[in-house]
């Protein structure tokens, strides 16, 4: 078909003078807006909701027909189609009739009937029964007057034909042709792995090539791919894939160099002049190698590169500079090896980035190295370092070692110091739980280690820098159980008593305890009703009938046995003793503490009590009620506070328990309270004339006391010639409380075994003869009696093995204290025979050698030792 300017058209058919002008149409009415330039014989146009262009088309196939008018919208807009309606000014030609139909259909789409009325006034509208004529509305009041086609389909193409039925004037028929132009629906850029793209592409690594692939969907007729580069045009070639419906255009850029950086790419898509095109905007983005690193420490104010010194315990900051990278360069730190974290980005600036990391400088830094290094990771081989040294001063490290942290008493043990420091150290020290030790060096070797020796270790050392201390190492020396309290322990005798010993051992786990009963009714072993770590429990009596005398109680574990027993004395109930040795100490300026030695305890529970009177001459007055102690009830102990008042002060302590209570132990205060010393307190008005009167009374009860034992001494040892005389008689042993005063010498030749003043005192009775009864059950058996007897000749060296003794009723003899009280029995008389006597007293080694040892044995287990003159 043959396009024609619809000027010249429009020109052709108004020579009738009641026809309008081709201008009032060229120009359009208000609802006429003018789009694009004059293209192909015809017009566009944009309305409020419609996009049309207007060309004539010769549809006459060679008869000489007038050609048709072509509209041309975009489907989904409005269309509109003219009709060449001719009206006079004077309207001598009325119209009747208006019908439109579409394509060869007889039946119109829409029907404007006039006959009736004017065109514009009481004109009826019939639109026709189909989906077009539903979207479809006349408007006469236009010129031309205008066939409106909202929401246009594809279905809608076709010819259209206006035909005007005048009254008084022959029918008018207009022609034309409605195209539909379907825009392209979507348009997508992929890459060469097929991924849709969309605003930026990459980053693409420097240096590489780019492969990009435009496709359009949709639109009727299909529309043009074009590729554009910062807004010129780089790549006109499409390709149409049809049975795909879409439109494809390939783009190759390549090798990407530093100015392809955020360059724009479009893809654009149509297919007509009515639309604005469809298209794809992308920025191209790269990764570029950093080209300088740097490391700086503002601290020094300068670089890093020649090495600088850092002091340990100081936080340093490091600072590195990255310069080329795009984009922002990945900046990571690192000291000797492990990474730093967190580190910060203080600027970036094109081309550049300076990131800082703070970190604490520590003494294992020295020699290591910092490193800063930049990259891209998604550039291979794109990362740049920076490494420099540091030097770090810092105070000594110290380090102790030692061959044996746990030795047995009499090991060795050597202890090695080892350190760090820069710069170095001149002298290294050694501490023993905090105490400074006169040792000097690295080395320190300690034998045959005790107990004292035990405890904390450390060693320590200097420089300008300050002190360095070692970890400190515990010494723990092994050894056998002791007892947990150091003297003997007292309790009430009851039908039902339990004894719990109590031991300290080192290692203190898996203890072996063991019992022996001496009591007036038995003499042997007992087991443990229970063991709960380093403490066992023994039931002591299970008998109705009382018994009296003594426990013993020996723990073993990995490094031996016990060496001396516990002992328990189990007396008769009676009240305690009365507190002794009391002392007043200033707590604070009106706080008074008074402090005095337990007395004994009478086998019970014992508890003190303290009253504060006020001293007269002759009588005092009681100032504060009876007072319980308040601290340890093992220990009478009493605070006053408040003590504000002048004038002699008397305090009475003394102790009760379930039998009664004890005598009154009194303290006298000084004149003002507040003279009282920290450290010392007043016993009474005078301190001197106490003391002295102390010292006075101790020395006539130890005259009074050595007469006593003479006197006892030289009555036994006649008895005792009279006993050898006499063969088969009960040889009875006595047992006597000796005072601290008492030695051996006291008790020399007499038939008394002098004790402990904290033993019992009771008396054991033996026989020559088996048949003879005893109240002690190991006398039964003379022969296990006699054998655990065993005497030995102590030289200064050495102990040397004689005759065991034979057993006579009397024995002039006295046992004393080694270490500790020990028990009073079993106990053993025994004499020296003339032979035995002689030959042992004529060895070379025992000439004129006086006294003579006696071991006494139960068991295979020593207990006492015993010394007498020959």
């Amino acid at each position: 078909m043959k396009e024609h300017n619809i000027r010249k058209q429009v020109s052709r058919r108004s020579t009738a003078a009641s026809q309008p002008k081709i201008s009032e149409w060229d120009k359009g009415k208000t609802f006429f807006h003018k789009r694009s330039k004059k293209s192909q014989g015809g017009y566009g146009y944009v309305t409020r909701d419609a996009a049309i262009a207007f060309s004539f088309v010769d549809m006459s196939g060679g008869n000489g027909a007038a050609p048709a008018l072509e509209v041309t919208a975009v489907a989904g807009d409005g269309a509109w189609l003219p009709c060449n309606i001719t009206l006079s000014e004077d309207s001598d030609r009325p119209v009747a009739l208006v019908l439109w139909y579409r394509d060869n259909s007889t039946t119109p789409v829409y029907t404007v009937d006039a006959r009736w009325g004017g065109l514009h006034q009481g004109a009826r509208h019939f639109p026709g029964e189909d989906d077009l004529a539903a979207r479809l509305s006349f408007d006469a009041s236009r010129q031309p007057a205008l066939l409106r086609v909202s929401r246009v389909e594809t279905g809608d193409a076709g010819v259209y034909r206006c035909r005007v039925d005048y009254r008084q004037a022959r029918t008018e028929v207009t022609l034309l042709v409605l195209r539909v132009i379907v825009p392209p629906r979507d348009i997508i850029v992929l890459d060469e792995h097929g991924q849709r793209q969309i605003g930026s592409l990459g980053p693409y690594n420097e240096g590489a090539t780019m492969l990009l692939a435009c496709e359009v969907e949709g639109g009727d007729p299909p529309p043009k791919a074009l590729w554009f580069r910062n807004g010129e045009l780089v790549d006109a070639s499409f390709s149409v894939l049809r049975q795909q419906g879409v439109v494809r255009n390939e783009l190759r850029l390549g090798p990407l160099q530093r100015q392809d950086l955020q360059s724009e790419l479009e893809c654009s898509a149509s297919n007509n002049n009515l639309t604005e095109p469809l298209t794809s905007r992308l920025t191209i983005e790269l990764n570029l190698k950093p080209a300088e690193v740097e490391v700086t420490l503002p601290a020094l104010s300068q670089p890093l590169s020649g090495g600088a010194a850092l002091v340990a315990g100081e936080v340093a900051e490091a600072r590195c500079l990255v310069k080329g990278a795009r984009p922002l360069a990945q900046v990571a730190w690192f000291k000797s090896g492990h990474r730093l974290q967190p580190d910060r980005l203080l600027s970036r600036e094109p081309g550049s980035t300076l990131s800082a990391v703070s970190f604490a400088v520590r003494a294992q830094d020295n020699g290591g190295n910092l490193t800063c290094r930049a990259d891209n990771p998604g550039l291979p081989g794109s990362d740049l370092s920076s490494t420099v040294a540091l030097d770090v001063h810092y105070a000594p490290q110290m380090s102790l070692v030692a061959t044996n942290l746990r030795p047995r008493v009499g090991d060795n043990v050597t202890l090695r110091c080892e350190w760090k420091a820069n710069p170095g150290v001149t002298d290294v020290l050694w501490r023993h739980d905090g105490q400074l030790l006169p040792w000097r060096g690295a080395v320190v070797a300690m034998g045959p280690v005790t107990r004292a020796h035990e405890g904390l270790y450390e060693c320590l050392a200097s420089n300008e820098h300050g002190e360095g201390f070692s970890n400190q190492l515990h010494l723990s020396v092994l050894y056998a159980p002791e007892c947990a309290e150091g003297g003997t322990e007292e309790y009430a005798a009851a039908p039902e008593l339990r004894v719990a010993c109590e031991v300290r051992a080192n290692p203190d786990d898996e203890l072996h305890f063991e019992w022996l009963a001496n009591t007036t009714r038995r003499v042997g072993r007992i087991d443990s009703l229970a063991v709960n770590g380093t403490r066992a429990l023994a039931r002591a009596v299970a008998s109705r009938e009382l018994e009296y005398g003594l426990l013993l109680c020996w723990a073993s574990n990995s490094v031996g046995k016990q060496l001396e027993p516990c002992v328990f004395r189990i007396v008769q109930p009676a009240p305690p003793g009365s507190p002794h040795n009391c002392t007043v100490t200033r707590q604070s300026q009106d706080d008074v503490v008074v402090r005095c030695l337990p007395g004994v305890t009478g086998g019970l529970p014992v508890t003190f009590f303290a009253e504060l009177h006020r001293a007269g001459p002759a009588s005092s007055t009681l100032l504060l009620p009876l007072r319980r102690n308040t601290s340890d009830t093992r220990w009478p102990q009493f605070v006053f506070a408040g003590i504000a008042q002048t004038g002699p002060l008397l305090v009475r302590v003394y102790a009760a328990n379930a039998q009664g209570r004890s005598g009154t132990a009194e303290v006298r205060f000084l004149e003002d309270p507040r003279q009282l010393h920290d450290t010392q307190g007043s016993a009474g008005l005078d301190t001197s004339t106490a003391r002295l009167t102390r010292n006075l009374l101790g020395f006539l009860t130890a005259v009074v006391v050595a007469l006593t034992c003479a006197i006892v001494c030289l009555i036994m040892t006649k008895h005792r010639k009279h006993s050898r005389k006499r063969k088969g008689s009960k040889g009875i042993l006595k047992l006597k409380k000796c005072s601290q005063e008492e030695t051996f010498h006291d008790c020399a030749s007499s038939g008394i075994v002098c004790l402990s003043p904290d033993l019992i005192t009771t008396k054991y009775c033996m026989s020559d003869n088996p048949d003879t009864e005893a109240p002690s059950p190991l006398m039964h058996d003379k022969m296990a009696a006699e054998a655990a007897l065993d005497a030995r000749y102590m030289s200064k060296d050495s102990l040397h093995p004689v005759t065991p003794l034979q057993l006579t009723t009397f024995v002039g003899s006295c046992c004393t204290k080694v270490r500790r009280p020990l028990p009073g029995s079993p106990a053993f008389s025994g004499s020296l025979s003339s032979s035995s006597f002689r030959r042992h007293h004529e060895h070379p080694s025992a000439r004129n050698q006086a006294p003579y040892t006696i071991r006494v044995m139960h068991t295979d287990q020593e207990h006492e030792r015993c010394e007498t003159l020959a």
